[in-house]
């Protein structure tokens, strides 16, 4: 049988905070070489799998709608 396990959720004002420490050049919007800037030991293949999670209109760059999107649709892990 899976168990489902609910993460502690963070506030909206944490994922906000979350999301301008990546938006390094504050345009409102986080891109790969951000994310890669901000923690260079992330993967390629994991900075992809978070913009196709995340970049919903497919610009290649993910607004601070499609990051708390993306961050509350993933609140709960099935283990």
């Amino acid at each position: 049988m899976t168990e489902r396990v609910l993460l502690p959720r963070l506030t909206e004002e944490e994922h906000r905070r979350d999301f301008e420490s990546f938006d390094t050049n504050k345009d409102g919007f986080v891109d790969a070489q951000e994310v890669r800037e901000r923690n260079p030991k992330v993967s390629q293949e994991d900075v992809s799998a978070f913009f196709i999670e995340s970049d919903k209109n497919e610009d290649g760059k993910v607004s601070l709608d499609e990051y708390l999107h993306s961050q509350y649709s993933n609140a709960e892990v099935v283990v």
